[in-house]
């Protein structure tokens, strides 16, 4: 507790060598970082303690511990985006390596969450099987299977979203099941040109 108070203190005035001493202390610090990540009033504290839940995250992240994911799944929900989510998310989540992979497609699927901490799971997923290239063929028959309920619901925000780093598996059944959707009538031209994803 005594460390993680220090932490909320400091801002981005990190003393050196306080997150090592926090890491060290292994899944012990699991729970009091996620509640600190969770804390919606630290979110929204304009002092410094509002930097702590950033610093959680990404303590979280570098902690490894599969006890970890029960918290960013409660994390990625409706309304919670900000570039602090979106930039470092799927690295933090891939962190945790491919026993990660069932809380990644919770957070993938879940259609009350924000379209972007969506593609963080799916983001950390290409991570992963690009990693560790033995669970690639998972994450693929994931990922078209999402992709294709998707197309039904008609969601082409999400779809334009995920579909770079679905091309970037390189994955041929993949890339065709994005030029039939393109082919259909997903725009793709707002976030990634045709071009770019081939």
């Amino acid at each position: 507790d005594e460390l993680v108070e220090r932490l909320l203190t400091a801002g981005l005035d990190i003393p050196q060598g306080l997150p090592k001493e926090i890491l060290a202390r292994g899944a012990g610090v699991v729970d009091l970082l996620g509640r600190v990540m969770l804390d919606e009033a630290l979110w929204k504290d304009e002092s410094q303690r509002g930097w702590g839940p950033i610093h959680a995250m990404h303590l979280l992240g570098g902690l490894k511990a599969l006890e970890a994911l029960a918290y960013f799944e409660k994390f990625l929900v409706p309304d919670r985006n900000t570039d602090y989510i979106t930039e470092t998310m799927p690295a933090i989540l891939a962190a945790h390596g491919p026993a990660a992979l069932e809380s990644l497609k919770r957070i993938a699927a879940n259609r009350n969450a924000e379209v972007y901490n969506r593609s963080a799971g799916v983001r950390a997923m290409c991570l992963i099987a690009y990693r560790h290239p033995e669970r690639k063929p998972e994450a693929v028959e994931f990922l078209r299977y999402l992709f294709g309920q998707t197309l039904e619901e008609g969601d082409d925000e999400f779809l334009e979203v995920i579909s770079d780093d679905i091309a970037g598996l390189k994955d041929s059944r993949a890339m065709e099941d994005i030029r039939r959707a393109v082919k259909e009538g997903l725009p793709c031209e707002s976030f990634f040109s045709w071009q770019s994803l081939e």
